[in-house]
Order: C-alpha cells, then sequence, then structure tokens
C-alpha cells in the first residue's frame, strides 16, 4: 500500500515538475556544489571525485532518483564489498556519500523520503596500530644512532613526539623552539591527484592545513628529541637554517616525499632486526609510552591533535605485556591473602590505567 502512495506521488510529482532526475545529474550537481563552495580541502574534494565517479555513477547513475529504493541500495552494498572487495570501512564512506546526496534530495521534495535509512551496513572491525615494544624501540634507536641526517631525524620525531609524518614533512625551523624545546604543528602534507592535459593522472603534494582544528597544536620535546634536533641543527650551513625552509629536506633544503620517508623506515626496521612496522606506528609507539608513564589521556590526546580521548584510548594506547603481567602478580599477592585492602586498590588503580573504560 504504501509503495503504491508513494508510486503514484512520484507519477503526479513527475507530470507537475517536468522530466525525471537521474542519479548520475543529482551527484554531479552534488559535486559541483562542494566545489563551488569552496569550504571543503582539496584532498577532501579528491575523495568525494573518487567515490563518486568509480563507484557510485558507474552502479547508480543511470537510476531515476525516484527507482532508487533500500532493495536497490543494500544490492549495492553488498557488490562493493563482496564483488569489489572493499573493506567496511570504505563501503561505509561511499555509502555515508550517497546518503548525505540523497538526504539533500529529500529536503528539497525531490524523493518523499531517504532510502538509505533502513540499509544495513558491514560491520567494521577495530581499526588499531601497532607499538613497537621496548626491545624494538632499543634495536631500532641503535641502527638510527649510527645513521645521520634529516630522514634519521624524521623517524626519532615521530617516535618521540607522536607527529603524523605528513605533519613532521611539513615542519619548517619556524615552527622549531630552541630555547622552550617546543614543536609548532601549523601545516601538513596531502597528496592530491591532478588530471594532465593528456587526460593522464597525476599525483603531487600540497602544503596546507593540519588534519583538524584540534591537529594545531604545540608539542614540547623531551630531552632526547631535543638533543638529537639541535645536534641536526647545528651541523647545517647558515642557509639551511632559514625559518622557511623545511626540517626534514634534502641537501638543496627542498622538502622529502612523505613516501621517501616511509620507505627509509622500512629499511631501518630491516637493519635493526625487527617485525616490519608502518611509520605511523611510531605514533601510537609513543602514545603507548607516554600513557605508560602516568601521562594524563586528556594531555596525550592534545599531543596528538585528537578531537576527542576515545580515538586516543581506542586506537593508539595499547596495554603492555608487562602492564598485564604487574596486575596479574598483584592478583596472585592478594589470593595469598596478604594486605588485602592495599593491594585490592592498587589492583584497581592499574588496571583503570590499563582499561579505563571497564574499571
Amino acid at each position: 500500500m504504501k509503495r503504491m502512495i508513494i508510486r503514484l506521488i512520484t507519477i503526479v510529482r513527475n507530470a507537475v515538475f517536468g522530466p525525471k532526475i537521474l542519479m548520475r545529474n543529482l551527484l554531479e550537481n552534488w559535486l559541483k556544489e562542494k566545489e563551488k563552495e569552496g569550504r571543503v580541502k582539496p584532498k577532501t574534494l579528491e575523495n568525494y571525485r573518487r567515490q563518486v565517479f568509480v563507484h557510485l555513477i558507474p552502479m547508480l547513475g543511470e537510476y531515476e532518483v525516484q527507482e532508487i529504493t533500500t532493495e536497490v541500495l543494500q544490492d549495492f552494498v553488498l557488490y562493493l564489498e563482496e564483488e569489489n572487495g572493499l573493506n567496511p570501512t570504505t563501503v561505509k564512506n561511499i555509502f555515508g556519500r550517497l546518503a548525505t546526496v540523497l538526504n539533500k534530495a529529500h529536503k528539497e521534495g525531490i524523493i518523499i523520503e531517504n532510502p538509505c535509512t533502513d540499509v544495513v551496513l558491514p560491520k567494521a572491525s577495530a581499526r588499531t596500530g601497532k607499538a613497537l615494544s621496548r626491545l624494538e624501540q632499543d634495536k631500532l634507536e641503535k641502527v638510527l644512532n649510527n645513521d645521520e641526517g634529516s630522514k634519521t631525524l624524521a623517524v626519532y620525531i615521530a617516535l618521540h613526539s607522536g607527529l603524523r609524518i605528513s605533519e613532521i614533512t611539513a615542519l619548517k625551523w619556524k615552527d622549531i623552539d630552541m630555547e622552550n624545546e617546543f614543536i609548532y604543528v601549523r601545516h601538513s602534507f596531502q597528496r592530491i591527484s591532478q588530471q594532465m592535459t593528456d587526460g593522464t593522472n597525476k599525483s603531487s603534494l600540497l602544503l596546507g592545513k593540519p588534519k583538524s582544528v584540534k591537529s594545531v597544536r604545540s608539542i614540547p620535546m623531551n630531552d632526547v628529541l631535543a638533543m638529537k634536533i639541535k645536534e641536526y641543527y647545528k651541523g647545517l650551513e647558515k642557509w639551511q637554517k632559514k625559518g622557511e625552509l623545511f626540517v626534514i629536506s634534502k641537501e638543496n633544503g627542498s622538502f622529502y616525499d612523505v613516501r621517501t620517508i616511509q620507505r627509509y623506515f622500512n629499511d631501518v626496521c630491516e637493519k635493526a632486526n625487527i617485525e616490519h612496522h608502518h611509520f605511523h606506528d611510531l605514533r601510537h609507539t609513543f602514545a603507548t609510552n607516554a600513557k605508560a608513564c602516568g601521562i594524563d589521556i586528556q594531555l596525550i590526546s592534545e599531543m596528538l591533535g585528537h578531537s576527542q580521548t576515545k580515538t586516543t584510548m581506542d586506537i593508539y594506547v595499547h596495554p603492555s605485556d608487562s602492564d598485564k603481567q604487574n596486575a596479574i602478580q598483584l592478583m596472585n599477592r592478594l589470593n595469598k591473602g596478604k594486605n588485602s585492602q592495599r593491594l585490592r586498590k592498587q589492583i584497581e588503580n592499574i588496571l583503570e590505567e590499563i582499561y579505563p573504560e571497564v574499571v
């Protein structure tokens, strides 16, 4: 009955308002509006274009907007996941873009209701990185101590400050306060794709604002990092110390591509004979080390540039095996009845540090 009513309304609307609208037109018009707004970052716009032209238009472009039902969209989601082999997070991002476009169409009266509402999306597994163990960190720094150069410094900065690789490569000497030993994050590099005159696409790095408002931040250096930065700076030529020049740079002063730094880190891990790690794992390691030292989670979150402490706890802080062993040893002592009340409090404190949402 409901479908018949919707169909009837659609027939009347088409008769009154003219030709039907294809999903292709709806998606392209939305994309043009976003481009004209000028409020969306180039990298985000590039993602929008890829979602629209690679996934949405090829599959849904020739449908009339009124023909898009929950069933059609459920099949679309299934196709993305099973046929295209996309992970749940990517599927959700693509579907989220579609839901935004159809929600706009609903508000403008083009469709009666948004068919995205009842679509079941795949569940994403927990997105976590991998912090380096204490032994791995020692092996890594042993290799770094026998190396030199700005690429080596990039690894030290990541390990001892938690900066993202896009933020590290964007640092300029004017962002480093040597006297007060602070790093100021003001920019980051973003990789965007541009279409050339011959129709091919070429990617390039664009220096822009950091990931979010919270990402613009100041971070104090620990003694190790302050020493490494000062030693490196001292060895530079006078012209290389200009405030506008990049900290992580080639001999001619130009910046390094983030992929070059990632490849260098892969080589260092291999030389150190440790398990393969992504450069971003250094950020996880910094967060885990900071929590192990008793630093407040709110402060860690601010140093990492997170908008919410939940992101820091759920994704970046990894309880070590030694943390867990310490907790179990306390439980063993409690079971023996020694100083039960005091030990119970110690257990609660340790467990609260490791699993704050459980205790």
